[in-house]
């Protein structure tokens, strides 16, 4: 019986372990400023300079994040930078095609936070024509037969970031 106890609050210990990593919050101790994943690569990616930022006709791949992160999170957003930077490095050139990561708990962050309504790590795809927005939340990214398979992601990624731009142009 004492086995059985054991290994059940082990079990719920372990459950919500994984069910926090990716939405706790940070301690009040922690007010250190947060640093790109790698600091030879941007967190945001915009058109470069010159470029309006704001074309009429565009795709906009926001990435949210909490500070601190599972290796999920990080993977999501350093596969998605790659294939931008691999299949659509003309797209983001030209600004018709942007890329911008924002961690939840930046106070600098609210607006953009309550403008996608984002609680937790999330990826979402805004394609602007004509000035209107068409936001689309990402949430097949987290399937586990598209996370756990690069190949899958990537051919996921790139139907969909394709299929944006083509709506946008």
């Amino acid at each position: 019986m004492t086995k059985i106890s054991i290994y059940m609050v082990l079990c719920l210990i372990l459950a919500m372990g994984l069910l926090m990593s990716c939405t706790s919050m940070p301690s009040p101790e922690s007010t250190t400023p947060t640093k790109p994943l790698n600091p030879s690569e941007p967190t945001e990616v915009s058109p470069p300079a010159g470029q309006p930022s704001a074309l009429t006709n565009r795709v906009d791949i926001v990435y949210f994040h909490p500070k601190r992160r599972c290796a999920s999170c990080i993977s999501i957003e350093l596969r998605t930078k790659d294939i931008l930077n691999k299949s659509f490095q003309e797209a983001m050139d030209s600004g018709k095609l942007t890329f911008q990561s924002y961690e939840l708990e930046d106070p600098n962050n609210a607006s953009i936070i309550k403008k996608y309504g984002a609680v937790s790590s999330q990826l979402f795809i805004t394609m602007i024509n004509n000035g209107n927005e068409t936001i689309r939340h990402v949430e097949e990214v987290w399937m586990p037969q598209i996370l756990n398979d690069g190949v899958a992601f990537d051919d996921f990624m790139q139907k969909l970031i394709s299929q944006s731009l083509k709506e946008t142009s």
